[in-house]
């Protein structure tokens, strides 16, 4: 992820932003597919294949969870499947439902490569000129919420080892997350007075504040910046224009455009474009890198 990385954070921030308002406001599963497909491949090439496949049954319960749960509030379509007690299930409220949940996903995904790219004095670098303090608490928690999951497993696979705790029943289970949380919080509160110690004595408050990292915007950050002006601009306007429409009631239609279908082509090309751009800046560091080794 040393590509992506290199980018300035203005540049992984506003192709974030534009990202998200396009998944979240189409309404459209090919572009929450598309959305998706372009995280998973971003994360296999930048190292994170093994957390991806540890989590797909996360996700996978998320999708079903949320499929199913669509036809409870919303059972509305002409295409009626089944009918449970006073429940109608529907093909337009599932196909719904499976539409959420795919823009949910994508989404989460979208939100873990931000981190991974976001993190540190980047978040510090954004914010700086206007909300530094927002900034350091954004950058802290970011910083706290792995090193506590880190914590967690740590405390509960030593009250495991030590066998302090029957698990061979449920009494045993809550009891043994009951002391692990309490354990935690008393780690949590220690590491927050070390930290507050810690910026008192590098002088923290006592003067303007300084940072330890510069970005410069590069030619390149310029260039990839017009181009995701460019491409969600081209979305917007074929959104705008009706020609990314996607009609699930009163009867699922699927694709419907109110334009013409060139315009339909070119804002799914643009659209995936810029889900991709991240993970094909990636795969070309990555073939560069290799093929600099193998002249070794």
């Amino acid at each position: 992820m040393k590509a992506y990385e290199q980018t300035n954070p203005i540049i992984s921030s506003v192709h974030f932003l534009f990202l998200m308002l396009t998944v979240m406001f189409t309404s459209n599963p090919i572009i929450s597919l598309t959305a998706l497909t372009g995280a998973i491949l971003f994360n296999i090439v930048a190292g994170q294949a093994r957390v991806l496949k540890s989590d797909y049954k996360f996700f996978l319960l998320i999708f079903i969870l949320v499929t199913l749960s669509n036809p409870l509030f919303s059972p509305v379509g002409n295409t009626v499947l089944i009918k449970v007690f006073a429940i109608t299930v529907t093909l337009e409220s599932l196909a719904y439902g499976a539409s959420t949940a795919l823009m949910l996903i994508s989404v989460m995904l979208w939100c873990r490569i931000l981190c991974l790219t976001l993190a540190g004095d980047r978040i510090i670098y954004l914010f700086k000129g206007h909300m530094p303090k927002l900034a350091l608490i954004i950058s802290m928690s970011l910083h706290y919420i792995p090193m506590m999951k880190r914590e967690w497993k740590h405390i509960s696979d030593t009250q495991k080892t030590l066998g302090n705790y029957c698990l061979s029943n449920t009494k045993g289970k809550i009891r043994l997350y009951l002391s692990c949380f309490s354990t935690l919080i008393s780690c949590s509160l220690e590491n927050a007075a070390q930290t507050v110690k810690s910026m008192e004595a590098r002088g923290y408050g006592s003067a303007a504040r300084t940072s330890c990292s510069e970005y410069p915007f590069r030619f390149s950050d310029t260039l990839l910046l017009i181009v995701y002006v460019i491409l969600f601009s081209s979305v917007t306007a074929a959104a705008c224009m009706g020609c990314i429409g996607f009609v699930f009631y009163p009867e699922l239609e699927g694709v419907k455009t109110a334009g013409s279908p060139t315009y339909t082509a070119i804002a799914y090309l643009c659209f995936g474009l810029m889900s991709l751009l991240p993970f094909l800046t990636e795969l070309k560091e990555l073939v560069q890198w290799n093929f600099c080794r193998s002249k070794i």
